[in-house]
């Protein structure tokens, strides 16, 4: 059996051993956005392939836990068919929900995004990307991403929503957390520093980002603790 997975204008076929169709209920969580051109969630289907040969195209995988495998599907995604995503702006950001809107946080390595996404999970906001947000060019709006640290778990993944606030942010280990306000250009900038697939999106589709964008609410933090980001979020969603 293979496993046809459709997501990002591409597919990844994959080599299923019986046992692992049972791990994979939060891979079907995520696809659930993003539905194969046969109009099915997610295919499962006969071969008449050698089993025991590599195929080109197929990605020889063992069972394992449910967060091991969509991290090894996010970090296939990112690194292979990312770049070649046409429907799709996608940038290195990490991303939750609140149900109404993407909180998005966008920062170099280790400036603190996957710190921040963990801690809005833990209360209670919803999932959309650990590493890369893909902002769909044909609605406007941010979908959820399969998650590139297994580590990172979490309960409900949200729909595809508008881009409602950003956070330039930046951990700092000591001093007072500031938070202030940019200008949506800055984010905007930093977002295409980080365009993952600069080849496949067009002039529209850049000018649709910076529009969203320009409509969100648009912030710098110096955080010593995520928790301080939480509190300004909050004050400032009522």
């Amino acid at each position: 059996m293979y496993l046809e997975v459709g997501i990002y204008d591409s597919h990844i076929l994959l080599r299923t051993p019986p046992d692992l169709a049972s791990n994979l209920s939060l891979l079907r969580r995520i696809l659930s956005h993003y539905p194969c051109k046969c109009q099915r969630r997610m295919c499962l289907f006969p071969s008449h392939r050698n089993e025991f040969l590599p195929t080109v195209g197929v990605i020889h995988l063992r069972p394992e836990d449910p967060w091991r495998v969509a991290s090894f599907f996010g970090r296939a995604l990112r690194n292979y068919y990312g770049p070649k995503a046409e429907n799709f702006a996608l940038f290195h950001a990490g991303s939750v929900s609140d149900g109404r809107e993407a909180i998005l946080f966008l920062g170099h390595h280790a400036w603190g995004k996957s710190t921040l996404v963990r801690g809005f999970l833990r209360e209670g906001y919803r999932y959309l990307s650990d590493d890369m947000v893909a902002f769909g060019i044909g609605d406007g709006l941010v979908y959820p991403t399969l998650p590139v640290e297994h580590r990172l778990h979490f309960g409900e993944v949200s729909n595809p929503v508008p881009i409602g606030t950003v956070f330039l942010s930046r951990y700092v280990p000591e001093g007072e957390t500031v938070i202030e306000e940019v200008e949506p250009y800055e984010a905007y900038l930093f977002a295409m520093e980080n365009l993952l697939n600069p080849g496949a999106v067009g002039r529209n589709a850049l000018s649709l980002l910076l529009t969203s964008l320009s409509s969100a609410r648009t912030y710098r933090t110096l955080h010593s603790d995520w928790r301080d980001v939480l509190r300004f979020y909050s004050s400032r969603s009522r």
